[in-house]
């Protein structure tokens, strides 16, 4: 959460950090700024309040922290002059060196002093300038990027308050919602042969069906940075293939639809598998889907503050073991049967802290946000089944699904 910072810089030994760039793709500045659509950089110290030093176009897109000072670039210049005692020709200077000059007076100006750490999302080349030139001219401040302010966010991030919470639920109705219309659109379909038909009679691609999801998602307020999962038959039992466009839609093969897009206003992101039939599914598809179920809510009902995350995958592990599954325990290196983790945190990133996974040892905590995705794929059996819902464990230990859609494995077609 936003309030651990402060105490982890405190517990790190280090006075501030310093969120360096745009908030565009940079999950660590939205966290910082609450959001905000803003570009700068956003001094967060160990003790006493924030400073947003920031560009004066930008004014009206502040982030909304309380207490937080604001400077604008235009201010810092106009501090720059009035410290000068007489004019001196400008030196040339790179970007990177330029803004490192007015961080550094920024810094003076509030008076900041100490051990200062980078995080952000900027070119390894210009972050090294900038830090380098930033030690030499802000005084009494010693500039630090190894890592720890990164390991620090990922820590605070790793937990949400219930404001965050219900910023992620938004943004699954939205999400559970763009499921909901591909298959309704699929339900208004029929089969003529193998293949599925529109109302037309015109057959139906994997790319149609593609352009639903975006297209509803979009009116949402959503965007998706990598493409959703729309992969059917063979290509639905390889986790993370997202489906051939040209491809199309056969009836009686499972289709996953693995959608993890973000919310555009906040940068929070959901994430939400359902696996469905276009029409009649066999005997074994039905079995595998079921067992698969089952597993998912076994493991979400282990789900609560205090379980180590990779005993919740112990579990899955177990269970598909017994019903004759290969796994990445009993066969290492599988890429069939149940091949993958059984889930991860969800905030400003898809994947964050925690996990569950057998390497993870970390206690899930109040706060955490997770996703329970258990799956088995069968490339020669042309089966892929993966089903993924949103749990939080609340404030109050209440661990609450997010995920409101439902489980039905056939879809019934026309006709």
């Amino acid at each position: 959460m936003r309030k651990d910072i402060p105490r982890l810089l405190r517990q790190a030994s280090l006075d501030g950090v310093l969120v360096l760039d745009a908030a565009q793709d940079n999950p660590n500045f939205k966290f910082a700024t609450k959001g905000a659509e803003i570009k700068g950089y956003y001094l967060w110290p160990a003790r006493g309040k924030p400073t947003m030093l920031y560009g004066a176009m930008e004014r009206d897109n502040l982030p909304k922290v309380p207490g937080m000072r604001a400077i604008s670039f235009t201010e810092i210049a106009h501090y720059i002059t009035k410290k000068k005692k007489k004019s001196k020709k400008p030196k040339a200077m790179t970007m990177a060196s330029r803004f490192a000059m007015l961080v550094a007076n920024m810094l003076e100006k509030v008076k900041f002093k100490g051990k200062l750490a980078l995080v952000g999302k900027v070119e390894a080349g210009d972050l090294l300038e900038f830090a380098s030139a930033l030690n030499k001219q802000a005084k009494g401040v010693k500039v630090c990027f190894d890592g720890e302010a990164s390991r620090l966010f990922k820590l605070a991030r790793a937990t949400k308050d219930e404001d965050e919470i219900a910023i992620i639920e938004e943004a699954g109705k939205r999400t559970e919602a763009a499921v909901r219309e591909v298959i309704k659109f699929i339900g208004s379909c029929r089969a003529k042969g193998k293949f599925l038909v529109n109302g037309k009679g015109k057959k139906v691609a994997i790319g149609h069906l593609r352009e639903i999801l975006l297209n509803k998602l979009a009116l949402g307020g959503m965007d998706c940075p990598e493409s959703p999962i729309i992969a059917q038959g063979e290509e639905a039992a390889v986790p993370h293939n997202i489906g051939t466009d040209s491809r199309n839609v056969l009836v009686g093969l499972p289709i996953v639809i693995d959608v993890f897009p973000r919310m555009t206003t906040t940068g929070f992101f959901f994430d939400t598998t359902r696996t469905v039939c276009p029409g009649a599914a066999s005997a074994e598809l039905k079995e595998i889907y079921s067992q698969v179920l089952k597993v998912q809510k076994a493991t979400m009902a282990m789900v609560k503050a205090g379980v180590v995350g990779a005993d919740v995958n112990r579990l899955a592990l177990d269970l598909f073991e017994d019903w004759g599954h290969p796994t990445l325990r009993s066969h290492p290196g599988t890429t069939e049967g149940y091949c993958h983790g059984l889930g991860h945190g969800l905030g400003m990133n898809v994947h964050e802290w925690p996990n569950l996974n057998p390497g993870w040892s970390e206690k899930l905590k109040k706060g955490s946000v997770i996703t329970i995705e258990p799956g088995l794929y069968y490339a020669n059996k042309k089966i892929g089944v993966r089903i993924e819902d949103v749990l939080a464990i609340m404030p109050n230990g209440q661990v609450k699904n997010l995920c409101r859609n439902n489980k039905k494995l056939e879809i019934k077609l026309k006709g």
